[in-house]
């Protein structure tokens, strides 16, 4: 199973013509665990008629799963003809072509910017040595399939594939001066996120108090 989620369309006739999702699977499964056990959990105090105790306890639950999805199922990479844009935990930051001036993956996905300044993204950690001798397997067994289809597959492989994906698609818009115009990095806080959080960590530290 790849460990990277890609949505939309990826490639047509050698370009990019729609918004591309990567996402950790491995974030995806733990969050998906995790609210099942707050759901069977929940379910069964109300079901056993303790109330007390689904009053006292119930939004610490609630704030547990709350926290497994802020930090592992919403960071996100989208890649589109814009640019790229990282979705964190608290922070969503919209990066377009022509202000990316490289990037670096030593610890994960960092985009370097122009004229100074990165971005991290917590939704693209770097590739283990397991899904990078992955990666090299199916760079190899792609060669020989077409081009738009090697690209495709490519897409979808590893946790580093992010950072490959976009290199790749940022040296073809250097090499065929399809940047796009100067425009500002936008940085956005998800304020519906923290104000979220922090209304149920609140809650699950002081109702059982209560």
């Amino acid at each position: 199973m790849p460990p990277i989620w890609a949505l939309g369309r990826l490639w047509d006739d050698g370009v990019m013509r729609s918004r591309v999702v990567f996402r950790p699977w491995t974030g995806i499964a733990l969050t998906v665990l995790v609210g099942a056990v707050v759901v069977v959990s929940l379910a069964g105090l109300a079901i056993a008629g303790d109330i007390e105790s689904l009053r006292r306890f119930g939004p610490a639950f609630v704030a547990l799963g709350a926290v497994t999805w802020s930090l592992f199922w919403l960071p996100a990479v989208r890649v589109d003809d814009a640019g790229v844009v990282v979705q964190n935990p608290l922070r969503t930051t919209a990066v377009p072509w022509s202000r990316i001036d490289g990037l670096e993956t030593r610890f994960g996905l960092k985009l370097v910017l122009r004229p100074s300044g990165t971005v991290s993204a917590w939704g693209a950690p770097a590739a283990s040595r397991r899904q990078s001798a992955a990666l090299l397997r199916q760079s190899r067994a792609t060669a020989s399939r077409s081009a738009n289809e090697a690209l495709e597959r490519e897409a979808m492989f590893a946790e580093g594939e992010a950072a490959m994906y976009i290199r790749r698609e940022l040296t073809r818009r250097e090499r065929t001066g399809e940047l796009g115009p100067e425009a500002d990095v936008v940085r956005t806080p998800n304020i519906p996120v923290a104000v979220g959080l922090a209304v149920v960590l609140v809650a699950a530290v002081a109702l059982p108090f209560t």
